[in-house]
C-alpha cells in the first residue's frame, strides 16, 4: 500500500490485509485487545482457575516503579480485585521469554501492592499470566520450565504464581469460546489465504465471530496510531471510518442480543401471572402464543 498518496482508493478489503499482517499478540495490538475486561476475564478464569463473577476489577496503571532501584516495568495489563492482582501479557517471541524476567514483574506487582502504614495483612495474591505462541509439541499450559507456584501462605493460598499459555495448542482448550480466543492470538485475524488454519473452528458462530471482531478493532486502532505518528490524515480517516462501523456493528448485535433477552425475561414473567391466575403452565403458554399471533 502506498502511503505516500493522498487520493489512493483504500477499500475495506485492503485495510484487512493490512490488519493481518499484524500479530494480535504484538505489544501494541494486545494491550488493547485485552483492555476489554470480558476478553482480560475469559483468559484469567481459564488459566488462573479464580473466579472473578462479582468481582468489581480495578485497572491498574500498567507502569510500576520498583522504589527500591527505581527500576521501570511495564505490563500488558494488570487489574486487581478485592482478592487478587492478575498481570497478563502476550509474547510473540519465545526466545525473549526468560523466566526470570517474569518471576522479577511478579515480585514487583506484589511488593507495590501494600503502602507506607499498611499491615502485612494488605498484601494480595499475584497471578501472573503469560500468553505465547510456539510451534514446539509442547502442553496448552506450561507446568515446567515456565510455572512456579512461588511461594504459599500457612493456609496455602498461593500469593505468586507464573502461568504461561501457548497459543500453539488452542484445540486443547476446553470451550469453544476459548478456542475462539486462542487460535485468534496465535493466527491471527482470518482471510481467504488462512482459512485453513482455523480448522475445528466454527467460523460462522458467536463466539469466533466477537473474538475476531475484538483483535481486528485492537489491529486498526494500532495501526491507525501509526498512521497518525506520520502524520497521514488520509489513512488516520480512512481507519476511523473503518473502526466506526465495526463498532456500530457490534452495538447491533448487543442490543439485538439485549432485545432477545429482555423478551425472554417478559414473556417468564407473563406465564407466571397466568399460572398464579389458575391456568396450567400449558395453558398459559397457548394464551401468549395466540396473543402474539393476534
Amino acid at each position: 500500500m502506498d502511503n505516500k498518496n493522498p487520493h489512493q482508493i483504500v477499500t475495506e478489503a485492503d485495510i484487512l490485509k493490512e490488519l493481518s499482517t499484524l500479530d494480535p499478540l504484538d505489544d501494541r495490538a494486545f494491550r488493547i485487545f485485552i483492555s476489554d475486561d470480558e476478553q482480560f476475564t475469559l483468559l484469567a478464569e481459564a488459566f488462573s482457575g479464580e473466579a472473578l463473577d462479582g468481582e468489581k476489577i480495578i485497572h491498574m496503571n500498567g507502569e510500576i516503579v520498583l522504589t527500591a532501584n527505581g527500576r521501570l516495568i511495564r505490563t500488558d495489563a494488570l487489574r486487581g480485585t478485592a482478592t487478587a492482582f492478575f498481570n497478563m501479557e502476550g509474547q510473540i517471541e519465545t526466545a525473549d521469554f526468560p523466566l526470570k524476567r517474569h518471576i522479577f514483574y511478579t515480585a514487583v506487582i506484589y511488593a507495590n501492592g501494600i503502602q507506607k502504614g499498611d499491615t502485612w495483612e494488605k498484601l494480595k495474591p499475584v497471578i501472573s499470566i503469560v500468553i505465547y505462541k510456539d510451534k514446539t509439541e509442547t502442553a496448552l499450559i506450561e507446568k515446567g520450565t515456565f510455572y512456579g507456584d512461588l511461594f504459599k501462605t500457612d493456609n496455602d493460598r498461593k500469593q505468586m504464581t507464573l502461568i504461561a499459555v501457548n497459543t500453539a495448542k488452542w484445540k486443547d482448550a476446553p470451550t469453544e469460546e476459548l478456542r475462539a480466543c486462542l487460535s485468534t492470538l496465535h493466527h491471527g485475524i482470518m482471510t481467504e489465504s488462512n482459512k485453513s488454519d482455523f480448522a475445528d473452528i466454527d467460523k460462522d458462530g458467536a463466539a469466533f465471530t466477537k473474538i475476531q471482531r475484538a483483535v481486528r478493532m485492537a489491529c486498526a486502532q494500532t495501526i491507525k496510531q501509526e498512521y497518525k505518528k506520520k502524520g497521514d490524515d488520509s489513512m488516520v480517516l480512512k481507519y476511523e471510518t473503518y473502526l466506526t462501523k465495526e463498532e456500530r456493528e457490534e452495538a447491533e448485535i448487543r442490543g439485538e442480543a439485549r432485545g432477545k433477552a429482555e423478551g425472554i425475561a417478559e414473556g417468564a414473567s407473563k406465564v407466571i401471572e397466568l399460572i398464579k391466575s389458575g391456568l396450567t403452565p400449558e395453558e398459559a403458554l397457548r394464551k401468549i402464543t395466540e396473543e402474539s399471533a393476534a
